[in-house]
């Protein structure tokens, strides 16, 4: 589901320098849990973070063509920097 730009975890927060072209999420994983990501479509680019108990706030960036691309690759392992 789409979340507003406060509501996105404040470590994936830090490492945007503008909010403009991003959209932002908080997604159910299969696996359990949940992350939030950001996104830019124009860019290609997602951000990715675990939040909610057991997380350490690591933030994962990948090349993407959607959210669930970056979704699939950040739970496959398949990041790219």
């Amino acid at each position: 589901m789409k979340i507003a730009f406060a509501d996105l975890d404040r470590d994936l927060q830090a490492e945007i320098d503008t909010q403009e072209g991003f959209e932002f999420y908080e997604i159910a994983l299969e696996s359990g849990g949940d992350v939030h990501v950001a996104y830019h479509d124009e860019l290609g680019r997602a951000g990715i973070v675990y939040v909610g108990s057991g997380s350490s706030g690591l933030t994962s960036w990948t090349d993407a063509c959607s959210v669930e691309d970056a979704i699939q690759r950040w739970e496959n392992d398949e990041m790219s920097n």
